[in-house]
């Protein structure tokens, strides 16, 4: 029987989160199989998390594993429904905006435990990727689907989302900006 440890995490200012990672040769898509088998032990380890690229675990690949289940909706507090996205391998993925209209929302990231802070993304992208079988997929995204796409990719070329807020002062621990929602709440009703 093969014990598995989860790998571990980098954090906000290990140098490989500000790089820009290297890109999988095609001849080499199948052989990822055990990498993104660490990578969701991993991400499956640290609760209801939304996705991980390879740097975040001191890996320089441009891989991203993701996957967007309905729990997402509390956590984010999305407005708007969004589809449940299915666990989702995504090697050397290039996205691109379809639409020239951003909107702020609340990003976490495995790298910056426990903070949360309101970040502008694009709405509605489209995206492509090899998968593990050496297929390359064309999909688009948009909503919360849109954010995730572009958080993680964000990850391969060196950037973490306090790098893309405007506005610092969003920056917040994630149970205090929990309990001030649910004081809000409770003065509403």
């Amino acid at each position: 029987m093969k014990i598995q440890q989860p790998l571990p995490i980098a954090r906000l200012g290990e140098k490989i989160l500000s790089q820009k990672a290297a890109p999988v040769p095609k001849a080499d898509l199948s052989k990822c199989l055990p990498i993104v088998e660490q990578m969701l032990f991993t991400l499956d380890s640290l609760g209801e998390r939304i996705g991980l690229a390879a740097p975040q675990v001191f890996i320089d690949k441009r891989i991203v594993i993701f996957r967007i289940p309905l729990s997402t909706h509390n956590r984010y507090q999305l407005e708007n429904k969004q589809e449940e996205i299915p666990f989702t391998v995504m090697i050397n993925p290039v996205w691109t905006q379809t639409s020239d209209t951003q909107e702020e929302g609340w990003e976490a990231c495995i790298s910056l435990p426990n903070l949360m802070g309101k970040v502008p993304r694009y709405t509605d992208v489209s995206y492509e990727y090899y998968d593990l079988d050496g297929i390359l997929n064309h999909r688009t995204a948009s909503g919360f689907h849109s954010r995730v796409i572009q958080h993680e990719c964000d990850h391969l070329d060196g950037y973490v989302y306090t790098q893309r807020m405007k506005d610092l002062s969003t920056l917040t621990f994630e149970d205090v900006r929990l309990k001030n929602t649910q004081n809000k709440q409770e003065l509403v009703a």
